[in-house]
């Protein structure tokens, strides 16, 4: 399947993109990546990955599929060539189309990089695991084996573990694409597999589990975009590459030769957006498992404190709020701040908000704190009382990064944290 942009005349065309020709066409592999070029025709060249730009020379053997016409008089046509025709012209894209791409590491500091690259393999490790091929083609025995032979292993990471041994043998096919990101060399290596699975030690006793591949390309990391490098760094020993697989079509092709600038990759500003979420829901699950009720109560007072507040634990028999927390050391100089705590990662509504509301005296203020989310009805409880505020589980995350560094260290070992920089999109204007 193929892109192609026809500008209304030369002058139209990106200029950022060095393009001055009127018809320009562009490898696509998914249905995904061409919606998302269609969405953003003028900045299609860069989204698809780089790809090389050339000239839609013919008409020929060509069935429109879908058709765009933005309002800054670009027209985008996708459509699909003759498989039979790209062959001819020599083009590694009719071979690759609809395969897999697969994504491997060589550790997690690159240790089998010199495997990787000298023997022309790819590994994964495991080694006590036996020879692979000898198990029943069936993932619960891989699971069993992996829970035997490696007892340590947590309970939740045994299918994952045991799912990407279990591909590496029997769901990864030769001739399928192989993309493998050296750390040593900063370069994304390119090829395919063309050998079924064998037990090696040559080289490396740990990263036993082997298959032959045939390294075809080398390309800079730069020349990807952000989404793709994201999508490769994946946690994972071994993985699928779908959501940018095109990229690494189009680099296996010849057509990465240019460096992606991140003003125009779409992806870039999402970057920092995915790290967000990231921190956010690891440090809700670290609450939730270790700070449950009275636990999470002593967390939120201690946070209260870095916040410049003076808290005090309520009354036992005083329902309705946990906390009493104020500015002054006694506790008698207004505000007054009632603080309801709840550890729960669920919904919460209006009534628990305004049972807290109920127990104020003159001139005080009411703080309800939840791990988890409260409905629209709370919220509008809240709006219509300028003395009460709700904090919900991500409200809450935000106020732990603003004061993380004051937190004492027995709460930082249970959401520990280290600064780090994101490429962040460029201000508009």
């Amino acid at each position: 399947m193929y892109l192609s942009l026809n500008f209304p005349s030369a002058r139209s065309a990106p200029k950022r993109t060095g393009f001055h020709s009127k018809a320009i066409r562009f490898p696509f592999q998914s249905e995904q990546g061409l919606k998302l070029a269609l969405r953003f025709p003028d900045r299609a060249p860069r989204i698809v990955g780089r790809a090389k730009e050339t000239f839609a020379r013919s008409n020929r053997n060509r069935t429109p599929v879908g058709t765009h016409r933005h309002p800054n008089g670009v027209v985008v046509q996708a459509t699909c060539r003759s498989e039979r025709l790209d062959r001819r012209r020599g083009g590694i894209l009719a071979q690759v189309a609809d395969q897999t791409v697969w994504g491997i590491h060589a550790g997690a500091y690159g240790e089998a990089d010199t495997v990787f690259m000298d023997q022309s393999v790819i590994a994964i490790g495991w080694p006590l695991m036996g020879d692979l091929s000898g198990l029943p083609a069936d993932r619960d025995a891989f699971k069993h084996r992996l829970a035997e032979t490696y007892p340590g292993t947590k309970p939740g990471a045994i299918p994952t573990t045991a799912g990407m041994l279990f591909r590496f043998l029997h769901e990864m096919r030769t001739g399928e694409i192989v993309a493998y990101p050296g750390k040593r060399d900063r370069m994304i290596h390119l090829g395919r597999v063309i050998g079924g699975y064998a037990q090696s030690q040559q080289g490396s006793q740990e990263y036993v589990n082997r298959r032959a591949v045939r390294w075809e390309r080398h390309v800079p990391r730069t020349h990807f975009t952000q989404g793709a490098l994201n999508e490769i760094g994946s946690a994972l020993s071994l993985f699928q590459i779908k959501t940018t697989s095109d990229e690494f079509l189009a680099a296996l092709a010849g057509r990465a030769d240019q460096i992606v600038d991140p003003s125009d990759d779409p992806s870039t500003g999402a970057v920092a957006v995915q790290v967000a979420e990231s921190t956010e829901t690891f440090i809700i699950k670290s609450l939730a498992r270790e700070l449950k009720g009275l636990p999470f109560e002593g967390f939120i007072s201690h946070l209260l404190e870095c916040l410049g507040y003076r808290v005090r634990s309520a009354r036992v028999n005083q329902p309705g709020f946990d906390l009493i927390a104020s500015k002054d050391h006694l506790g008698l100089e207004p505000p007054i701040i009632k603080v309801q705590v709840k550890s729960t990662e669920g919904t919460l509504g209006d009534p628990e908000v305004s049972q807290l509301y109920g127990k104020l005296s003159g001139g005080e203020s009411a703080l309800f704190v939840t791990l988890g989310s409260v409905t629209g009805k709370a919220r509008d409880y809240e709006a219509s009382k300028p003395n009460l505020r709700i904090i919900d589980g991500q409200e809450l995350v935000q106020l732990i990064l603003e004061v993380y560094e004051q937190i004492d260290s027995s709460y930082k070992s249970l959401i520990p944290l280290r600064r780090a920089y994101v490429p962040a999109p460029p201000e508009a204007g």
